[in-house]
């Protein structure tokens, strides 16, 4: 009961949007519309060739919002028999999977596909430095606390040996 409680909780934050084999003529692609309409999530995509001698691209692009049919690029693999793709979008849109059999065009390829959207991840946090000034007091007052915390305990290790060479 348990178990099962806790994979449904972890599913929660996953959509399956195609599992399954695919067909892919040779020198051509196919497409897979990607709507995210409420919030950005992360799109996953992992594909292997099973029969074929040619290799696949796993191209996400960004639909322009004019209409105008332009896309950008989000992300891409190299020509592989076997990938994975993780990308986390940045916001909502129109998205687009293709699946590219256009390179070598040796054969048609059937891929096992498998495509989700993830929605839990968390944003990734943005790398932050202090300020070159902040840096070298931070500095100074570390190696100051060190230098104090080593006198101290020496000052209380020498004052310990000298009781104890008195007491013999």
């Amino acid at each position: 009961m348990t178990l099962a409680l806790l994979l449904l909780i972890a599913g929660m934050g996953r959509v399956t949007l195609l599992e399954g084999e695919v067909t892919i003529p040779k020198l051509q692609a196919r497409s897979l519309p990607i709507h995210l309409k409420q919030r950005p999530g992360t799109v996953h995509c992992s594909f292997r060739v099973i029969e074929g001698r040619s290799g696949v691209r796993a191209v996400l692009q960004r639909r322009a919002e004019d209409g105008s049919g332009k896309a950008e690029v989000v992300a891409a693999t190299a020509y592989v028999d076997k990938g994975n793709l993780a990308i986390r979008v940045p916001s909502t849109g129109e998205y687009e999977l293709i699946l590219d059999n256009r390179m070598e065009g040796r054969d048609d390829a059937d891929v096992q596909l498998a495509v989700w959207l993830a929605f839990h991840n968390p944003v990734p946090m943005e790398v932050r430095y202090l300020e070159p000034e902040k840096r070298i007091l931070v500095i100074w007052l570390s190696l100051c606390f060190f230098v104090g915390t080593v006198f101290y305990s020496g000052r209380r290790l020498l004052d310990a040996l000298r009781r104890r060479d008195e007491l013999f």
